[in-house]
């Protein structure tokens, strides 16, 4: 995209929270959203995918993609913001959705954006790699928005550019394809910050547009390793802290590390440790 055309149009703020188990049912934007999840857990499902979102995910929704949300655990706190990239006309007139595009009448679907950002891989959950700015450029976006002061509009403005920024930063590679050995550090980067997301051979060919084949051939003459090696063993790494370290169950560890149930998470960790994870567990507190 030309990102000399950017020019943010806050929507709506909100630094809102869900009890569970609160559901928004299945909905289509046509603007964008982009959530922090700062408390509680929820499973949210985006283009048919289900995702386990927890403390420090962010949620990138861009317009005209199916997601719904279920909070499964505590109260989900969610501070987030809806908006357009770029300014146009047409931007007063479009409202929140909670429809589905079916329902959607003939105007509302005239409103619908294309979705400017389709180049820069911008994953629909991801851990900011920067959370602290990130938090923090959010958090003034929705002050600023809230209090309706002079020239608030245009402190919202540079905020969330700064937002897109910090986004941007972390996954468009669009012009990092120089060579594969720069693209299996990026994609090492991108695996350290979100392994605790399911990620695959496919995921990554897709996002990063380098071929799987070349990518396992290279990653592993550079790290002496796999990635999907080094990916599970950044996971198994997690699952054996938690076991040891904290009183978590089982349960919500596989949560945590987005299993699809803990059954699935004790053959992993039986695979790699020749043991389960309350073996595991037990054995080391003999």
């Amino acid at each position: 995209m030309n990102f000399d055309t950017l020019s943010p149009y806050i929507r709506r703020t909100w630094y809102s929270t869900l009890d569970a188990p609160h559901h928004i049912k299945t909905r289509v934007l046509v603007d964008y959203e982009l959530i922090l999840i700062t408390g509680g857990e929820a499973l949210i499902t985006i283009d048919g995918v289900p995702y386990h979102v927890k403390k420090r995910d962010a949620i990138f929704i861009p317009p005209g993609v199916e997601h719904s949300f279920l909070v499964t655990e505590g109260a989900l706190i969610q501070p987030h913001v809806h908006f357009d990239p770029i300014y146009t006309e047409d931007s007063p007139k479009r409202k929140v959705s909670f429809r589905t595009y079916d329902n959607m009448s003939y105007d509302q679907k005239a409103l619908m954006q294309e979705n400017v950002f389709a180049d820069c891989n911008i994953p629909y959950v991801f851990q900011p790699k920067e959370y602290e700015r990130f938090e923090k450029y959010l958090f003034e976006i929705i002050e600023a928005r809230e209090s309706n002061r002079p020239y608030h509009i245009i402190l919202c403005k540079s905020k969330m550019l700064m937002l897109l920024r910090l986004i941007l930063k972390q996954f468009d590679t669009s012009k990092r394809h120089s060579n594969n050995d720069n693209d299996c550090e990026i994609i090492k980067d991108y695996i350290d910050n979100n392994y605790e997301q399911i990620i695959t051979l496919d995921d990554l060919e897709r996002q990063f547009g380098i071929k799987k084949f070349t990518l396992l051939h290279k990653f592993k003459k550079i790290y002496g390793e796999t990635v999907i090696s080094y990916y599970n063993e950044k996971r198994l790494s997690l699952a054996k802290r938690l076991l040891l370290q904290t009183e978590q169950t089982v349960t919500d560890i596989s949560r945590q590390l987005n299993f699809t149930d803990v059954y699935s998470f004790s053959r992993f960790f039986k695979s790699k440790e020749g043991v389960s994870p309350k073996e595991f567990r037990s054995s080391d507190n003999k």
